[in-house]
């Protein structure tokens, strides 16, 4: 399992895309404090961008490509014939592409509070044990989130059905069902991060997205284990 992570996370750093998603990220970052119809003017409100959902969607074209592109080069069907574990297989995808999703998702949220404080300050209101517990849980729900991009990889098995699965997938749970549904069910889902920072609200989305996220590890290795690989 560790020579298949170490293997797994050099691919990641080779991987292109990941870069020009994270540029793009942090120009983003950079253009809500300088610029825009509504620039931000406080760090109170930046640090709301860590549950900011609208730009998911770049994080999961990087990880559908990184999981795609192991089935499109035939090295997922090479592993398998060399004897590697089906669901090692498996955990050795999700846990670099949810450690991407954490890396992305937090470089957005930073770049913009570090641009923001640099022109406005750096004076928060929220309490800091607040503010660690809440940036955590939604870290943890954007995992939550992506580890179905990785799940529907593992089903499409191919880069381009997973690029356009996972994207759209993303699209409507993260950008159109957030703008439309308000119901209970769906505030605490992985799908729409946590906006309230306190900690009865906190500990019941961190709870949901734990579940939910073993359940969709639980469910990919379920898929993959007699899948057939072509």
């Amino acid at each position: 399992m560790i020579n298949l992570l170490s293997v797994e996370f050099y691919k990641l750093r080779r991987q292109k895309s990941v870069y020009g998603v994270l540029l793009i990220l942090v120009l983003l970052g950079l253009i809500q404090a300088f610029a825009g119809a509504r620039p931000i003017t406080s760090i109170d409100t930046a640090v709301y961008s860590i549950c900011d959902t609208s730009l998911v969607f770049l994080i999961t074209l990087a990880i559908s490509a990184y999981v795609g592109n192991d089935f499109s080069n035939r090295t997922i069907h090479n592993s398998i014939k060399l004897g590697y574990d089906r669901k090692m297989l498996v955990l050795s995808k999700m846990l670099p592409a949810l450690c991407l999703a954490v890396f992305l998702q937090l470089a957005f949220a930073l770049a913009t509070v570090i641009f923001v404080g640099v022109r406005y300050g750096f004076s928060c209101t929220i309490p800091a044990g607040n503010l660690i517990l809440w940036w955590f849980v939604c870290l943890i729900q954007c995992c939550a989130a992506e580890s179905f991009v990785v799940l529907l990889g593992f089903l499409c098995k191919n880069l381009s059905m997973t690029m356009a699965a996972g994207t759209c997938f993303t699209i409507v749970t993260c950008n159109i069902l957030r703008n439309f549904m308000d119901n209970r069910f769906f505030i605490f889902s992985c799908f729409h991060f946590a906006e309230d920072y306190s900690y009865s609200h906190l500990l019941t989305a961190l709870a949901a997205a734990v579940v939910v996220l073993a359940g969709v590890i639980y469910a990919a290795c379920a898929v993959f284990k007699n899948a057939e690989v072509k």
